[in-house]
């Protein structure tokens, strides 16, 4: 080798050397690129992000002399704590005969301070290192709807009840009491609680007993009434969910109705009850419900009165899972949500005991009977999903301990794909839960921690749902398919769900101080485009409700559209206190979630009346506190939006909300002066909504928004979460631990 090759040779000894560097800060291992190992490393200093190392990867280099000495110290450390506790029997019972014989000093009772292995005398618990110095830990961060002690709110009928962690109603709650409490400077009566998830909404004519005897069937449609009413069923719910089988529960269909009517009685008992349930479904998908008696619920109660027990359903565990499913579901849609947990409960425990989460071949089975396995386990798993997130509890069970494999159905790619979107926004759901929404609520910096994982794992689901589930062309003239819409409103649902803890944060702030707020509100530009990006996915499900309600396709009730829009409006509320600025562009949003809540209410759904006079409730609490000041002010009345209109802008074919934390307002502030934005009506649609104001028309948009274009996928848009998630670490930890971490709500 010539001597002129020998200086290349070490510069790339050099930097082969840099490039194994043992310590490697968090975002150059995320993004897979050399790190220098340096505080701050020099990919960070160059593009002046803030450089973190995680200690649980550095690589410390010890001699096996400080090995041994560690071990000797664990084992006499054992030592020592079971001597300890075997004096401290011997001093109770030593005690107890003193105490007897009226012997006894107070300072026999005293057990002696326990040495400390390897710390000081002085009973210091603060961790030290080597050197003597003390180690500093970080604040505790607690979430805002998980408190050392566990919520609990008791009605005006004297019963107490549980608020789950993640349960949109529990944070409505929470906000409804604090601000009450600010307010009227004293605690919410207990008689103003409008309790949700108790079945207050309707009434169920039943007495709980069961019937011995088959019921009464001379109620039971002709079948051409039946089939269409199964017709309906399938409309509704087949693309998302199992419900039947229809290869053997047709064929059971027409048996019963070549039966006399003095025999059909005598058809399978499973049979009939399941029969009773979808007939329940399909005339509640069909009628429009008039008072408190939703439609289809007399055969809702046959089908109850006429359930098998627990201990004959074991016998036909799929068929039992089906009705089990059925029971749940319907009761949820009615909002007796505890009770519907329960039957969901039984059928998830069923569908466990007979192994239908595990890979079940075809050989044993045949190949109908395990595409129907799996089709009843996966709607099974959505569901409880579904059900334990609205109702704010920890998962029933772990995706890891699922075997069973996706249905066939029959070659279908769209339910495939459908089925593995839901699968998908399942589990990020649940993880979402799992890490921001823990039992307890000491998460530390596992809480910023879990922000951060949700926000990049949210950016890889919406790659993949804005690429798999394209809006059709036609989205310009209003239209979107029922399932698109499902899914969507799912995935919007995630964001809040890992996001609204900062929404509340600040309305705590706005609470106690306006000014503080303001500080806060742009201080931080991470904490604003967090919450910006959770108003944005709000404003984004009263878009696709209003797309629905233009084509006559919100579902009055089956309780998902319903969710969707009181999550939304809550938040949009929540935020127009925080700022007064946007209580006109909030007032737009309000008035499209307010037609929304129209036609439910229009259409028979009770549920939907609850919530109205839930949020009502709410907007005049919020009204009260006035744009600052210690004292409340007087309630004001917002501006009432111009005229009505689609927001779908010339050019693109699904509105987006980058440049602003509502889509529009009337008049906004740059460097001082007032800038009006017209709005144009393009539509008649029930709903209003406003035109988009530029981007450097509002203070609070900062220089991220989030576009949730459903027309084209754009790599950017999913590019803008991931740089959200990596900078999460930049909030103030301090702060959000002050606020979400010291004060009990309840």
């Amino acid at each position: 080798m010539s001597s002129s090759s020998h200086p290349r040779a070490s510069k790339r000894a050099a930097n082969s050397a840099v490039s194994r560097s043992p310590n490697a800060c968090e975002r150059c291992r995320k993004q897979k690129i050399r790190c220098s190992g340096s505080q701050p490393c020099d990919a960070c200093t160059k593009r002046s992000r803030p450089c973190h190392f995680d200690e649980t990867h550095q690589r410390v280099v010890v001699t096996r002399g400080y090995i041994r000495e560690l071990q000797r110290r664990a084992i006499r450390r054992d030592d020592v704590s079971a001597q300890a506790i075997c004096d401290e029997a011997a001093r109770n019972v030593s005690g107890e005969t003193a105490m007897a014989s009226g012997l006894t000093r107070p300072e026999d009772m005293d057990p002696p301070a326990l040495p400390r292995p390897g710390g000081s005398e002085h009973g210091d618990d603060t961790p030290s290192i080597a050197d003597g110095s003390h180690v500093t830990e970080e604040p505790g961060l607690t979430n805002f709807l998980t408190q050392d002690k566990s919520p609990f709110m008791t009605a005006g009928n004297g019963m107490t009840y549980y608020l789950g962690a993640s349960s949109n109603w529990t944070f409505t709650q929470k906000v409804l009491s604090m601000v009450y409490e600010r307010a009227f400077r004293n605690q919410i009566p207990d008689v103003e609680r409008l309790i949700e998830g108790l079945g207050n909404a309707y009434d169920l004519p039943w007495d709980g007993i069961p019937l011995g005897e088959p019921p009464s069937l001379a109620t039971v449609p002709t079948i051409d009434h039946a089939i269409y009413l199964i017709n309906a069923v399938k409309f509704h719910c087949t693309q998302l969910f199992h419900l039947f089988d229809e290869e053997t529960f047709i064929p059971a269909l027409y048996a019963f109705y070549q039966r006399s009517p003095g025999t059909r009685h005598e058809t399978d008992r499973l049979w009939l009850v399941h029969f009773m349930l979808i007939l329940s479904f399909g005339k509640a998908f069909t009628v429009r419900n008039k008072g408190k008696n939703p439609a289809g619920i007399e055969y809702f109660i046959k089908a109850l009165q006429f359930l098998p027990s627990t201990i004959m359903l074991w016998r036909h565990p799929v068929h039992s899972t089906e009705v089990l499913s059925c029971i749940a579901l319907y009761l949820q849609c009615l909002d007796y949500r505890i009770v519907a947990h329960n039957y969901m409960g039984q059928a998830l425990r069923l569908a466990l005991n007979y192994g239908l989460h595990t890979d079940i071949q075809r050989d044993g089975f045949g190949k109908e009977s395990v595409e129907r396995i799996r089709r009843v386990w996966w709607t099974l798993f959505i569901l409880d999903r579904e059900m334990t997130s609205i109702a704010g509890v920890p998962q029933s069970i772990q995706i890891d301990d699922v075997q069973c494999q996706l249905p066939e159905f029959s070659g279908s790619s769209q339910r495939i794909m459908v089925l593995k979107m839901q699968l998908t926004l399942s589990q990020l759901m649940a993880k979402i839960n799992q890490t921001m929404y823990g039992v307890g609520g000491k998460l530390h910096k596992d809480f910023l921690r879990g922000i951060e994982n949700a926000l990049g794992e949210l950016a890889q689901v919406h790659e993949e749902l804005y690429r798999c589930f394209p809006v059709p062309p036609d989205q310009a003239q209003g239209s979107i398919s029922r399932t698109s819409a499902h899914l969507y409103l799912s995935y919007y649902r995630c964001i809040i769900l890992a996001t609204r803890p900062i929404l509340f944060c600040f309305i705590k702030i706005r609470l106690d101080s306006w000014e503080e707020c303001q500080a806060r509100l742009h201080s931080s530009n991470t904490a604003r485009n967090m919450l910006q990006m959770c108003l944005d996915a709000s404003i984004q499900i009263l878009v696709t409700l209003d797309l629905l309600l233009q084509q006559n396709l919100i579902d009055p009730f089956l309780p998902f559209d319903l969710d969707s829009v009181s999550a939304a409006t809550i938040n949009i509320l929540v935020a127009m206190a925080l700022d007064h600025e946007f209580l006109q562009s909030g007032s737009s949003w309000i008035t499209t979630a307010n037609a929304i809540f129209a036609e439910l209410v229009a259409s028979g759904n009770q549920v939907a009346a609850v919530r109205v006079k839930e949020l009502d409730q709410l907007k005049s609490l919020l009204a009260k506190l006035g744009n600052g000041g210690g004292q409340p002010a007087p309630a004001r009345s917002p501006t009432t939006p111009s005229a009505p209109s689609s927001w779908v802008p010339s050019g693109q074919v699904m509105p987006q909300t980058r440049d602003s934390m509502f889509a529009a307002q009337s008049q906004v502030h740059v460097a001082g002066e007032a800038v009006t934005c017209t709005v144009e009506a393009t539509t008649s649609s029930a709903s209003t909504a406003l035109s988009r104001a530029a981007p450097q028309t509002l203070d609070f948009s900062a220089t991220t928004g989030f576009s949730f274009d459903t027309g084209t996928f754009d790599s950017s848009q999913a590019a803008e979460i991931i740089e959200l998630a990596n900078s999460v670490a930049d909030i103030d930890s301090i702060w959000v631990s002050d606020i979400i971490g010291h004060d009990s709500i309840w």
